[in-house]
């Protein structure tokens, strides 16, 4: 079993690593950060698609390494889909990571943000099927 992060990279990045790192050093657990990567699909130019993904993976396998070695043993997971909502691809890879834990990042969202835009937090939430610890993260401007 382990701990679950799912970043989305970013400024928010550094408090949810930083909140995995925690629980999964009090409960004895790996820490797994997953992020997910769009691939629209052949339409697009898959090359430039496989380097973005390769860079993310790149900069996701350097913030595990730096977990790692603050003594919190750590993988990164890249998931892909062509989706616009990762929501499948993640809960898959929580399932396959037999997470005890899930963590994920929260921001505050208009009552009309609510309405017209899916969240892909509100459907891991609903679906994780284990415990989530949310941590707020703010948007930065």
């Amino acid at each position: 079993m382990s701990i679950v992060v799912c970043t989305p990279g970013g400024p928010a990045q550094d408090a949810l690593v930083e909140a995995g790192q925690e629980q999964a050093r009090q409960a004895g657990r790996d820490l797994v950060l997953v992020r997910h990567v769009k691939l629209p699909g052949f339409e697009h130019d898959v090359d430039q698609e496989m380097t973005a993904a390769a860079d993310v993976r790149t900069q996701l396998e350097a913030t595990a390494t730096t977990v790692s070695e603050r003594g919190v043993s750590c993988r990164a997971l890249v998931v892909t889909s062509g989706d616009d909502n990762p929501s499948t691809a993640l809960l898959e890879a929580v399932a396959d990571a037999e997470a005890s834990l899930l963590v994920i990042g929260i921001r505050a969202r208009s009552r009309v943000g609510k309405l017209l835009l899916g969240s892909t937090t509100q459907d891991l939430l609903l679906a994780a099927g284990r415990p989530v610890l949310c941590v707020p993260v703010e948007a930065r401007h």
